[in-house]
């Protein structure tokens, strides 16, 4: 198989790099991860979609991370519906 020539910067399949990711922020702002689980769940209820194992991971409490848990098929069809532009209004 054939390696393509790059402009420097790695790349793998059709990601780009890291650097270029704009969704990550830079600074980790001071969120409290229970009113963040409970302000998604609100904001997920009113576009009425359920996602039952949502909580606050209680293994790694420095990160505040917060477990979206599994979710069948059509409930993904329906927050992807959600997150478009003018989806559920």
């Amino acid at each position: 198989m054939a390696r393509r020539a790059t402009s420097g910067k790695q790349r793998i399949g059709r990601c780009p790099a890291v650097s270029s990711v704009p969704f990550m922020p830079v600074k980790k702002p001071d969120v409290d991860p229970y009113a963040a689980v409970e302000d998604l769940r609100a904001a997920l209820t009113k576009a009425g979609i359920v996602l039952p194992s949502l909580r606050v991971d209680l293994a790694s409490p420095a990160l505040r991370l917060i477990e979206l848990g599994r979710v069948r098929a059509d409930v993904a069809a329906r927050l992807t519906q959600a997150l478009q532009p003018g989806g559920r209004e």
